[in-house]
């Protein structure tokens, strides 16, 4: 980088010095010029006190005798010589007897005239038996004038030389103090451009050649942490793994290749089932060293040519470089297999683990390399909806749709959110054979940009698949908690609240709870959390604590839609449970599914024996309501009982 030289250090270390230097010059001379000029006028009053003498001797033997003609001559000599402009004898009664210029003899208000500069010099005279008198003399200023100017004159030049060295002098010194840090500089310039240059020799000892020493150490250590960044920005740093911006520059590579010399390649897609049980069972280190060693294991079932990569969390990508379609179905199938056969083990136990697979195949028609991870991602998801454990191929049609599709409902959900066009309607949870409430469940609406009310299975699935029921969550709360203070009369009875499986393991949801029950003074008793059967069993440990943290502030908790993934019941005893609703599958059953109906009668009887509440929900049919009261279900809510209602 080229420095202005008004900018340069070098500029400003010569003006500092020539400063200083210019002070200390301007202190000399003028001491000296005082002192010269001090002298000067020490000799001038010499001289004029050696004239005054003399001529006060002519004027002493005037007044003695009486003769002042011949003194008046002298008078007039004298008064030729330049340093002298007039002078003046005065008699004892101050009357002039004797003058350079006769123009003022006998006159007793005659005074001497004084010009700029000139200056007088008066003298008492007095003799012994005669009158005496005074003595005036004019002395002309133009000696001290023109010393003044010689000196001043002298003075500028010695200045200006020495200003001249003095510049000279400074412009020199700076130079010699930055020539080192110029080459400095130039060195470190030419690190910044990535050029490889040998460190740079200053020499001596002072503080540029330890400033040299240490930008030596530094570039030292730049280049080190350079090629770390480098490692980091393409590898994973658990796994050591490519990481997913390497992944997508390889992707880029494959699909250049396939296009210019039509080759074939094959993405693969990994998404482990299961993992989130053992991260919240035994600790994220546990999660982390299990993804470690799977990294192994999937690494050992690929060539050296092929890439795998951590594309995030329990995510992995696979570039299967110059293969067909079936051959990348048949190394994803051994990929399956070896994970299907991996054990992991933490803290005595054992656990089995799976993978859903989605394959892309790359060829000289495929699109970008953004359209094929979307691909391949919308295989492994639907891989996972069919089972999981599976292998789907990529169907562009079908999964851009759905992609699509769910994509759009983003900015949508988005807006809604912001313009609060989120709404509660409510359906009332009642005793079956009094009709009595216990409380209200609050049901999500979403009103649309044309004002038309959307049911949650219409958008649902898109909050969960982009991470935004938190966000939906919270905004519930905040809307319940805002009516009931403003209408507590309204609400009788317990207000039923789901929780997404997301929101588990979001630690901003307690503490709304907290600060909304403090700010708008509700009780924690009113409210019960419903957590889903599946959320429940896919993050134990996550749900566990979440439950424990709504359980200090005087919540309940509800287990919902039971009997879908038959979730231990024991397991719910530990985590402060007080109702659990039955699935809607298993109510519709009761009359024509005996598996159904039997596990319908264990989950009721192991439940009264835990002396937790049951709910029934999604009660249809009055045939319905007599199968739960012949099984002892006190409590149900659907439509043959009450539809749910706006808040009021």
């Amino acid at each position: 980088m080229r420095i202005r030289w008004w900018h340069s250090l070098r500029l400003r270390i010569a003006a500092v010095i020539f400063l200083l230097e210019a002070v200390m010059l301007a202190v000399v001379l003028w001491q000296t010029q005082n002192y010269a000029l001090e002298r000067a006028r020490q000799l001038i009053e010499e001289q004029d006190q050696i004239a005054l003498d003399l001529l006060a001797e002519d004027a002493r033997q005037a007044l003695l005798t009486l003769e002042y003609d011949n003194l008046t001559d002298i008078f007039r000599q004298a008064a030729n010589n330049r340093h002298i402009r007039a002078i003046l004898l005065l008699d004892e009664r101050g009357i002039p007897v004797a003058v350079s210029d006769s123009h003022y003899l006998g006159d007793p208000t005659a005074s001497l005239p004084l010009a700029k500069g000139d200056y007088q010099r008066n003298l008492m005279l007095q003799n012994v038996g005669s009158e005496g008198g005074r003595l005036i003399v004019v002395f002309s200023g133009e000696r001290l004038h023109r010393v003044y100017a010689e000196s001043l004159g002298r003075g500028m030049v010695l200045g200006l030389v020495g200003m001249g060295l003095i510049a000279l002098a400074s412009i020199g010194l700076g130079m010699l103090l930055t020539r080192r840090l110029s080459r400095l500089t130039r060195y470190a310039e030419a690190v910044a451009r990535g050029e490889q240059v040998q460190a740079v020799e200053v020499g001596g000892r002072d503080e540029v050649s330890a400033l040299s020493r240490a930008i030596d150490t530094m570039v030292e250590a730049l280049h080190g942490q350079a090629a770390d960044m480098k490692r980091m920005a393409y590898h994973d740093p658990l796994t050591g793994l490519a990481n997913r911006l390497q992944f997508q520059e390889r992707l880029e590579k494959a699909l250049h290749t396939a296009r210019r010399y039509h080759t074939r390649h094959a993405l693969l897609y990994l998404d482990l089932d299961q993992f989130k049980l053992v991260n919240d069972s035994c600790g994220h280190d546990a999660g982390d060293r299990l993804l470690t060693e799977l990294s192994n294991v999937l690494r050992a079932q690929l060539r050296t040519r092929d890439t795998l990569a951590r594309l995030g969390g329990d995510e992995f990508g696979v570039l299967l470089d110059r293969i067909t379609l079936g051959e990348a179905l048949t190394v994803a199938e051994k990929l399956r297999r070896a994970v299907d056969e991996f054990r992991f083990h933490c803290d005595g136990r054992e656990f089995h683990l799976g993978v859903s697979i989605g394959v892309a195949e790359i060829d000289a028609e495929s699109p970008s390399v953004e359209r094929l991870l979307a691909m391949a991602d919308m295989a492994c998801y639907a891989a996972k909806e069919k089972g999981r454990n599976t292998i789907e191929v990529a169907d562009d049609e079908p999964a851009s749709q759905e992609h699509s599709r769910q994509m759009a409902w983003v900015p949508r959900l988005e807006a809604a959110l912001t313009e609060h066009r989120l709404l509660l309607y409510r359906q009332p949870i009642l005793h079956i054979d009094d009709q009595r409430i216990l409380g209200w469940e609050l049901l999500l609406r979403l009103q649309d940009e044309r004002g038309q009310l959307l049911t949650p299975d219409q958008f649902i699935s898109a909050a969960e698949r982009f991470n935004l029921m938190p966000r939906i969550d919270q905004e519930v709360l905040r809307l319940i908690c805002r009516a009931v203070a403003a209408r507590p009369e309204h609400y009788p009875g317990l207000l039923f609240i789901n929780v997404s499986g997301q929101t588990l393991s979001d630690n901003d949801y307690p503490a709304l709870l907290r600060q909304l029950f403090r700010e708008l003074h509700l009780e924690g008793d009113k409210f019960c959390f419903e957590i889903s059967e599946n959320a429940l069993l896919s993050r134990p440990g996550t749900a566990g604590e979440f439950m424990r943290k709504l359980g200090t502030l005087g919540c309940q908790i509800c287990i919902d839609d039971l009997g879908k993934g038959l979730c231990n019941l024991q397991q719910v005893g530990t985590l402060n449970v007080a109702f659990i609703k039955l699935g809607k599958r298993l109510v519709h059953h009761l009359g024509d599914d005996r598996v159904d109906a039997r596990i319908a009668e264990a989950i009721v009887e192991i439940a009264r024996t835990m002396h937790l509440q049951i709910i029934a929900q999604g009660v249809d049919t009055e045939v319905q309501i007599q199968q739960l009261r012949a099984l002892g279900v006190e409590l149900a809510q659907g439509n043959v009982l009450a539809p749910p209602e706006p808040l009021p």
